[in-house]
C-alpha cells in the first residue's frame, strides 16, 4: 500500500495532468443545463443533490471531469 506522501504526490501529478489536458480541450467540466455555465459549488440537480466540485485529483475517464455530489444532510456539513 502507498504511503500518505506517495498518494499525494500521486493526486498532485493527476491533477497537474487533468489541468494540462482541459487547456488542451481533451477533456473538459460539464456544464449545468439550467444556467448554460460550468456547475458552481451549491448548485442542485434534480434528485436534490448539491454540487461540491470538479474532482481533478482523480483519473479521468470519459470526456469531462468527475464531480462530487453530496446530499442535504453532509452538504449542511461541509457548506461553509
Amino acid at each position: 500500500m502507498a504511503s500518505s506522501k506517495e498518494q499525494n504526490v500521486s493526486r498532485r501529478k493527476r491533477r497537474a495532468e487533468n489541468e494540462q489536458k482541459l487547456l488542451l480541450g481533451e477533456i473538459s467540466k460539464r456544464i449545468n443545463p439550467m444556467t448554460g455555465e460550468f456547475f458552481k459549488r451549491g448548485d442542485r440537480d434534480g434528485q436534490e443533490r448539491y454540487f461540491v466540485r470538479y474532482r481533478n485529483d482523480v483519473i479521468v475517464v470519459g470526456d469531462y471531469l468527475p464531480e462530487e455530489w453530496v446530499d442535504f444532510k453532509t452538504w449542511e456539513t461541509i457548506k461553509k
